[in-house]
């Protein structure tokens, strides 16, 4: 009996076992493979998860934005009355006209302090008047056309509370009557809505005529 007992023990499984045995494996292995599946899956989603948080962080830290405040004065040179350019627009051909445009650029990032910003001066009409630069630093001429002329310059940005005007002025020589338009435009790392379009008009002194007509 305890032969038997031992020849059956050494005996190998039915066919009927071989093959659950066999499914309870691959059951097995499908089982590890969905687990690894759904693990790396997982993984993957916390990968993008944490790339989308990356991009929100680096797009919160945006580069330093810039606005610049812009005035405009003009005077005829025979006094210090600086006017704004939206309070006098006409002035005689009889005198030189002198345009004082003021600058101050401002970032609100410590990474903008002092990053050069472009500044063009355009001037169009000068077939009838005559433009050139009378005070202002690092400002070059750079376009001069059958009726246009254009000046480069530089601004440095400060905190709000440390900007500085840059001053640039420009002398008007009219050769007889017309229209001169100043256009002051920033480099794209400003705003289009801080630049500035003014336009004077030169006109004939009639006081000045009437004079000149009753010496005769």
């Amino acid at each position: 009996m305890q032969g038997a007992d031992q020849q059956n023990f050494g005996m190998e499984p039915d066919r009927g076992t071989q093959i659950m045995i066999k499914r309870f494996i691959a059951i097995g292995c499908m089982f590890v493979f969905i687990c690894s599946f759904i693990a790396c899956e997982n993984m993957n989603d916390v990968n993008t998860a944490n790339k989308a948080e990356s991009t929100v962080a680096a797009s919160s830290e945006e580069k330093a934005s810039f606005i610049v405040d812009t005035t405009i004065n003009y005077t005829d040179g025979s006094d210090n009355n600086w006017t704004y350019g939206d309070q006098k627009k006409e002035f005689s051909t009889a005198d030189n006209c002198y345009v004082r445009i003021g600058c101050k650029a401002v970032t609100d990032k410590d990474e903008g302090v002092d990053e050069e910003l472009q500044v063009i001066y355009k001037f169009i009409g000068i077939e009838n008047c005559e433009v050139e630069l009378a005070d202002g630093y690092g400002i070059i001429l750079v376009l001069d056309e059958s009726n246009v002329k254009e000046f480069v310059g530089a601004l440095y940005p400060k905190e709000e509370n440390k900007a500085e005007e840059s001053v640039a002025v420009f002398k008007y020589d009219p050769s007889e009557e017309g229209s001169m338009t100043l256009e002051i435009i920033y480099d794209g790392r400003v705003h289009s809505q801080y630049c500035k379009r003014n336009t004077v008009y030169f006109v004939k002194d009639t006081t000045q005529s009437k004079e000149n007509d009753g010496e005769h």
